[in-house]
């Protein structure tokens, strides 16, 4: 058995891959540089039925994540990609307030003791970023760009059925290497045959 992680630590690797829900595909994950953190809370309530003087039934349910993440900036290509901004035959980026942000899938990497680890939140859309800048005082600080997102469940095939996920995670270690090798080639779906 792989040894296994005590501790993770650190953020980096962070790519975006955009869902087209008319193929169910995800496109090539593209890089998102400048990564400072991402906050990710799990969504879904407990349900407690009570009978007999106990707690008789208990029920959970998943509504899947809300998250944020700091990058030290966005580029214009992230921020036409992740948020429907436009660019202008001028160059100026601008946004309308009729459009809806896309589907994407967040993927990143984190350190461990023993493994490297990372994840795919599948079916992410985000909100509009802050816009935060202040004067220069005795030092440049730099000035870092939040959004928030959400995460919600995708239906997808796994293997012969349907059904809808979240996330998923891998460590580099002998079970999951292969998984670990292609992250970023291909939006990694739960029980595909890798190699194929």
């Amino acid at each position: 058995m792989a040894e296994e992680n005590k501790v993770l630590y650190g953020l980096s690797n962070v790519y975006y891959s955009l869902y087209d829900s008319t193929t169910t595909t995800f496109e090539t994950p593209v890089a998102l540089p400048g990564a400072v953190n991402v906050s990710i809370s799990p969504e879904g309530e407990e349900t407690k039925f009570y009978a007999d003087n106990i707690i008789y039934y208990l029920a959970h349910s998943n509504n899947g994540y809300t998250g944020s993440i700091e990058l030290a900036e966005l580029s214009q290509d992230a921020r036409v990609a992740l948020f429907a901004q436009t660019v202008d035959s001028n160059g100026a980026l601008y946004e309308t307030s009729d459009v809806e942000p896309p589907v994407f899938a967040l993927l990143f990497e984190v350190e461990g003791n023993e493994h490297e680890k990372r994840y795919a939140f599948y079916s992410c859309q985000a909100t509009r970023p802050t816009v935060e800048h202040s004067t220069v005082e005795s030092s440049k600080d730099p000035q870092t760009v939040s959004a928030d997102f959400t995460v919600l469940p995708l239906s997808m095939t796994v293997g012969e059925a349907t059904e809808n996920v979240v996330k998923s995670s891998v460590e580099n270690n002998t079970e999951g290497a292969a998984a670990y090798a292609t992250w970023y080639t291909d939006v990694y779906i739960p029980g595909s045959t890798l190699g194929a």
